[in-house]
């Protein structure tokens, strides 16, 4: 695994991507260095937070692919604790800041827009199935977007792969607002509401978006993106957000032909095949279709 490959990233006919895109990387290119300008740059203790809800469900052989990472900053944190990630994102000028950073030997980056199918897919092809960790990335495409996006999160995934998703929850817009309203705008907020205002994405859209047809719902609920920045009085920023744990659903199989009865009786073999296995004690619930925890709180 080499970290100088780049993704075209020319959209596709129709898409909306263009006018993203061009924003994100004149945002990106245009920072002034200012302390506080990356107003969702994660605190440490926000990954560490997470941890506890997702390290377990993320398959440990996997390579793990940091969806939207920006300047690298989440990345670099990801590394410490899997043997491989690879950040992507649509900017250049935010992959060229991640990798002047130094970088973990395994740690990766690539300029992908993972709303392109065929990108998605050559990721797929060079790394195989992989766990994708996204942080504030869905709701800041166009909802026109998010479809799409969600089609290469499910190339990715595989067949064997985890997911990670949260995002800014309905409501954060009366976070900000009060926060401006006590402590003036903060650094950047400008060009960040002119460039790439943020969205918000509800429990009911992650429902929408990511089907019960397709995906199993290991976990769900709500909590905080803890960012590096905190007001002039030192409390920290904590943007309302939610959050889902989420697997690719199981493709089903049909069942087996019945074997021939004998004397009304199934054989042997059969009857072991329709004895109903023993649950398997999990700490969030039953199996599902994919053979991991159901969600406590499923989504929809």
């Amino acid at each position: 695994m080499t970290n100088t490959h780049t993704e075209p990233t020319t959209p596709p006919h129709g898409s909306t991507a263009p006018s993203t895109t061009e924003n994100w990387q004149r945002w990106w290119s245009g920072l002034t260095e200012q302390p506080g300008e990356v107003l969702w740059e994660a605190h440490p203790d926000d990954l560490a937070n997470d941890l506890t809800l997702f390290g377990a469900a993320f398959t440990s052989d996997l390579p793990v692919v940091d969806f939207g990472c920006g300047d690298g900053h989440q990345t670099r944190l990801l590394g410490a604790h899997f043997p491989a990630v690879v950040g992507i994102d649509v900017a250049p000028a935010a992959i060229a800041r991640a990798r002047a950073h130094s970088n973990p030997s395994n740690v990766f980056y690539r300029v992908v827009d993972a709303r392109r199918p065929d990108a998605a897919r050559k990721l797929h092809d060079e790394l195989g199935d992989v766990n994708v960790y996204i942080r504030g990335v869905l709701q800041a495409l166009p909802p026109a977007d998010r479809p799409r996006a969600v089609q290469a999160i499910a190339t990715m995934l595989g067949r064997t792969g985890t997911l990670f998703v949260k995002e800014l929850a309905p409501g954060v817009e009366r976070y900000f607002a009060a926060l401006t309203e006590q402590h003036g705008p903060a650094p950047g907020m400008t060009r960040i509401m002119e460039l790439v205002p943020p969205g918000t994405v509800s429990d009911d859209e992650l429902a929408r978006l990511f089907t019960r047809e397709r995906f199993d719902v290991l976990a769900a609920g709500r909590g905080h993106i803890h960012t590096v920045n905190a007001t002039p009085d030192g409390h920290p920023i904590m943007v309302p957000a939610v959050y889902a744990i989420i697997a690719p659903r199981a493709p089903r199989t049909p069942d087996p032909p019945r074997r021939q009865r004998l004397n009304g009786r199934p054989e042997a073999s059969d009857a072991s095949s329709l004895r109903t296995p023993a649950p398997t004690p999990l700490e969030h619930g039953p199996p599902t279709s994919s053979g991991r925890p159901a969600a406590s709180t499923p989504l929809g």
